[in-house]
C-alpha cells in the first residue's frame, strides 16, 4: 500500500523549459511566471509563444532538471504513488512519454490538465485509496490553488516563485535537495522527518 500520492509538474521541475524558452524569446522579466506579463501588449510575441508551446516536438529536446528527478525518486523510495501532472498540450503526449522514458523517470500515471489542483483532487476522489496529498510545481498560481483541495504544495524554486513557501531545490554544491520553510533552510532529510 502506498503512503500517499505525490504529483510532479514537468516543466520547471523535471524539464528545463525555461532555458529553451529564453534562448528563443529572451530572458527579460524572468521573475514573472505569466508570459503575458513578461511581454505586455506584444501580440506578435504572444502568438509566437502559443505556437512555440503547442509544438509537441519542443518537449522532447528539453534538458532534465536532475535535482527534480532525484527528488521524485526519493518519493518512490518512500512508497509514494507518483503522478506526473502537466499543463502541456495533449498533442505532446508521445513526446512527453519518450522524454520521461529517456531519462528513466518513474511514474504511475501521466495527466494532461489545465486545472491541476482540481483535476488531481478528482483523481483522488475516483481512486478513494489514493488521495493526492502533495503537488511539486513551480507555478505560484497552481500552488495557491492547492489549499482549496487540501493538497500540500511544495514549490520547486525558480526566479518567478521566490516568495512562495515551502520550497525545494537542488543544491549543486551539496549534491542534494534542500528544503526551506520560510527563513529556515535544511537538507531534505528534515522534510522527511515530518512525513
Amino acid at each position: 500500500m502506498y503512503r500517499g500520492v505525490v504529483a510532479f509538474d514537468i516543466d520547471g521541475c523535471l524539464a528545463d523549459f525555461e532555458d529553451r524558452f529564453c534562448r528563443t524569446f529572451g530572458g527579460e522579466n524572468r521573475h514573472l511566471f505569466n508570459l503575458d506579463e513578461r511581454f505586455p501588449g506584444d501580440t506578435k510575441t504572444h502568438k509566437e509563444i502559443k505556437k512555440f508551446v503547442a509544438d509537441p516536438n519542443l518537449y522532447y529536446g528539453l534538458e532534465p532538471i536532475q535535482g527534480g528527478i532525484e527528488f521524485l525518486k526519493e518519493f518512490i523510495e518512500r512508497d509514494y504513488h507518483v503522478i506526473i501532472a502537466t499543463g502541456r498540450p495533449k498533442a505532446s503526449e508521445t513526446m512527453t512519454r519518450r522524454w520521461l522514458n529517456s531519462y528513466c523517470i518513474p511514474f504511475m500515471k501521466l495527466v494532461f490538465t489545465t486545472d491541476k489542483a482540481s483535476d488531481l483532487n478528482g483523481i483522488g476522489q475516483n481512486l478513494s485509496y489514493l488521495k493526492t496529498n502533495i503537488l511539486v510545481d513551480d507555478n505560484p498560481k497552481v500552488l495557491e490553488e492547492c489549499d482549496d483541495y487540501f493538497i500540500q504544495p511544495l514549490c520547486w524554486k525558480q526566479e518567478w516563485n521566490e516568495y512562495f513557501y515551502p520550497k525545494v531545490w537542488w543544491d549543486e554544491q551539496e549534491k542534494k535537495v534542500m528544503y526551506q520553510e520560510y527563513d529556515e533552510t535544511n537538507p531534505i532529510t528534515e522534510y522527511w522527518k515530518e512525513k
